[in-house]
């Protein structure tokens, strides 16, 4: 859905569908894509004159440099960089990364250079410091944001709801647990809650006794599987092994509770930091369908999205 310069690019219907559902339908995956909703058809055709000239040129070029020097072409390894990080862009999934787009046109800036004449790319001192500094005031800022925004997330990450709400003294509630499990103990909850307070403190294989016995007495329980997923991925950062661990038991706990929408993000968020953006993604919309408003499904997604 492109405008052409004269109005605006998120009509009323969009905007309804992208408010019921969260498709994020406005977000371009390209470069090309990007150009066309930010400028327009007009600015895309302009956009692409540019590629196809600086392409052509850069062609014509090495054309007449191999003929004359017989050798390797100053400018083949801007043009090589160019057409590899062009076709990225356009065939890969989510490639409409702040990363690509960046190489991308500092590709076309030094090819440029190397098959224009330098007198058509100077322009006065002060206007490139102003540029310089537009540019650097830009990246902290966008930055700065970016940082904001994944902060959400990390703050209310799954070590955050697994380990909150630390009684005032862990070590009368453990003797009550205790006391719970001698009086019934094939009661799997008095497990789960032996679990959860070693894990608040910091006892993590205690932890994974505990919630593996709640397993022996009650093999379905999704928030067992949920909270040695937990475990595991609390471990990840001594041992990033852990991660797969921590995954395997979040998708033990959705298969058992398909409808937990912790479990799916967990896995959502592990996924994340294995930079595995597609399954990722899979698994927010699984936590979006059940939550739309899911504050931190819809920042992980803007991250995964930005």
């Amino acid at each position: 859905q492109f405008s052409l310069n004269f109005g605006s690019y998120l009509t009323p219907e969009l905007a309804g569908r992208m408010a019921q559902d969260n498709t994020f339908a406005e977000h371009a995956h390209n470069e090309v894509l990007e150009t066309g909703v930010e400028l327009g058809l007009v600015g895309l055709a302009l956009a692409c004159l540019f590629w196809g000239t600086l392409m052509g040129r850069a062609w014509a070029k090495l054309s007449a440099q191999g003929d004359s020097t017989g050798g390797f072409a100053p400018s083949v390894g801007p043009t090589l960089g160019l057409l590899g990080l062009g076709l990225t862009n356009l065939l890969d999934y989510n490639c409409r990364l702040s990363g690509i787009g960046f190489f991308l046109w500092v590709s076309a800036a030094v090819l440029a250079r190397s098959i224009y004449p330098p007198d058509k790319l100077r322009f006065p001192r002060w206007l490139g410091r102003a540029l310089g500094i537009f540019l650097i005031a830009g990246f902290g800022t966008g930055t700065l944001q970016t940082v904001q925004s994944l902060a959400s997330v990390l703050l209310e990450n799954p070590r955050e709801d697994f380990l909150k709400d630390l009684p005032a003294n862990p070590s009368d509630e453990e003797r009550k647990i205790r006391t719970g499990i001698e009086a019934d103990p094939g009661n799997p909850t008095h497990y789960h809650e032996l679990g959860n307070i070693y894990a608040k403190l910091n006892r993590m294989e205690d932890a994974r006794k505990a919630f593996q016995k709640e397993l022996d007495l009650n093999p379905g329980s999704a928030g067992a599987y949920l909270n040695l997923g937990n475990i595991c991925f609390l471990e990840s950062g001594s041992d990033p092994r852990q991660l797969d661990r921590a995954l395997e038991d979040y998708a033990k706990s959705v298969r058992l509770d398909p409808n937990s929408v912790e479990g799916h993000f967990n896995m959502a968020y592990v996924y994340f930091v294995k930079k595995d953006l597609k399954d990722a993604l899979g698994q927010l919309e699984e936590v979006l369908k059940r939550d739309p408003q899911n504050a931190k499904a819809l920042a992980l997604k803007r991250q995964i999205l930005p």
